[in-house]
């Protein structure tokens, strides 16, 4: 199985590489993702670095780690953002890189592999001119066994007449099935925002409390990548990492704040994504379990004592833990759970502040490396504030073939609507005026899961399905492997394929 993803690797590498140099197309600049090619020569680079530094780099170099033009040398480590100037293709000619010594086009590779794999139902909202999309509803229910209800953001959706439309579309490769989907409707004060916490309990927002100080386990200081919401955000760096070490195997966050006198809670406020590489790690773990595939499925299923356990590792792996440092120790807080990876979510953690010594509240977000993308972290040191909530059925509701199944949606019953990736479902919500003097934010909560198509045709390894979730730390150390594998593979690649004409 391994050698079969990895034959189509390095097919999907070329693949690339033929798109993006063959395709006739304009020139612009364009971002990265967070990974920078060695071997790829471009032109023209535009970089921005986690001190908040920007250089422009005509003809750049790349040596080992480093990037440069001339005499000016910028580590790989402490660059935030990426832009190079290049033709602008299809999506599969994305531009997309590696870190380290000869590793080229990996994020772009791994995002063809996991565009049609594990990901989430897609919820597009009307703008009034256009569908954009607005929220990935449910990431990781991917079996009947994790099916729940999600609570998430619409930022850009508007009214007309009276009414707000949605359009949930399904992806490649899966099979979709929604239970029920409403429209929380949220009045609130003008000058507070509305986020949902792992549970989906709604809290209202005050001014927000940007961070002090940040650095990720790697003692870099990430203050600039997590401080305000913008183009720049924190992910793992891949490259450096051995299996046997612990430190090596866990990554993550560690950020201050000025601590208020007298508080004794708190609220973190973190907006992230999961990485396509969570994507793809989970695609993996899916078919391991080869022609036994669905019969694991149904068998969790019938057992939620089992799926429990199964969920649990999940989350210990893969979401991001939670602590705060009182003074002597950390102490669990909470977890975020994934989202994405298209879009980024903001999520909330409650902090209880009692009993913790001096004047600065610490917090550590800790996960498996390379899994999260994470935009900004912040905390809401006010009391709750009041807001009102209406929950808003369906006043409409059409599938791709103009059925009505709105009766299908209105409550978690089971009765759960189908789609596969061609297919969408058309909702319409009627909504009152906002009251004189208040805000409006409108969220939406889904229940549903969906079934990732794989092929269920190999020899199953359930010792290694096993292990990876009965062993804590297990799925990380075999994250990293992967990781490690993929960087050589690319390297190997790139250098049988060769690079880019100038």
């Amino acid at each position: 199985m391994r050698l079969v993803r990895w034959r189509r690797l390095s097919q999907v590498l070329a693949l690339v590489l033929t798109a993006l140099f063959a395709v006739p197309s304009c020139s612009s600049w364009q971002q990265t993702q967070a990974l920078v090619a060695r071997d790829n020569h471009y032109r023209q680079l535009r970089v921005w670095t986690v001190d908040g530094g920007a250089h422009f780099l005509r003809d750049p170099w790349f040596r080992g780690d480093t990037l440069g033009e001339g005499s000016v040398a910028i580590p790989i480590d402490q660059i935030a953002k990426v832009e190079a100037w290049r033709f602008s293709g299809p999506k599969t000619a994305l531009l997309v890189v590696g870190v380290g010594a000869g590793a080229v086009l990996v994020a772009g590779a791994i995002y063809l592999l996991t565009y049609e794999s594990t990901n989430c139902p897609r919820i597009y909202s009307w703008d009034g001119a256009s569908w954009r999309l607005d929220s990935g509803t449910y990431a990781g229910a991917f079996m009947q066994a994790l099916a729940r209800t999600d609570v998430d953001n619409l930022d850009v959706v508007r009214g007309q007449g009276g009414n707000l439309r949605l359009r949930v579309t399904g992806v490649p490769n899966e099979t979709e099935h929604l239970d029920a989907i409403r429209l929380l409707v949220i009045d609130h004060d003008p000058q507070c925002t509305i986020a949902p916490d792992a549970g989906g309990t709604l809290h209202a927002l005050g001014p927000l409390t940007p961070p002090i100080a940040a650095r990720d386990f790697r003692r870099r200081d990430i203050l600039r990548l997590v401080r305000e919401t913008d183009a720049l955000c924190w992910e793992s760096v891949p490259t450096g990492r051995d299996t046997a070490r612990a430190d090596d195997i866990r990554d993550g966050l560690e950020v201050d704040f000025p601590r208020i006198a007298g508080a004794t809670e708190a609220r973190l406020v973190v907006d992230g994504a999961y990485t396509t590489w969570q994507s793809y790690l989970m695609s993996e773990y899916i078919e391991l379990h080869g022609r036994d595939t669905g019969a694991w499925c149904r068998t969790l299923a019938a057992d939620p004592a089992q799926a429990r356990r199964f969920e649990d590792a999940i989350a210990r792996e893969m979401f991001l833990q939670v602590a705060l440092w009182d003074g002597t120790q950390w102490r669990r807080q909470g977890a975020v759970p994934g989202a994405g990876p298209e879009l980024s979510k903001r999520q909330v953690v409650r902090l209880d502040l009692s009993g913790m010594r001096g004047d600065t509240v610490r917090v550590r977000l800790e996960t498996a490396p390379s899994l999260w993308r994470i935009g900004r972290v912040a905390l809401d040191v006010g009391p709750e504030r009041e807001f009102a909530v209406k929950e808003v059925g369906l006043g409409g509701a059409i599938d791709s073939r103009g059925r009505d199944i709105r009766s299908h949606l209105d409550h978690p019953d089971g009765r759960e609507v189908r789609m596969e990736s061609s297919e969408a479902l058309d909702l319409r919500f009627a909504v009152d005026p906002t009251p004189a003097g208040r805000a409006r934010s409108y969220l939406v909560s889904t229940t549903g899961w969906y079934q990732v198509h794989t092929s269920e045709v190999s020899e199953p390894d359930w010792v290694l399905a096993d292990r990876l979730v009965q062993e804590p730390g297990a799925m990380s150390r075999y994250s990293v492997s992967r990781t490690n594998e993929a960087l050589h593979a690319m390297t190997a690649a790139s250098h049988g394929l060769g690079t880019a004409p100038r």
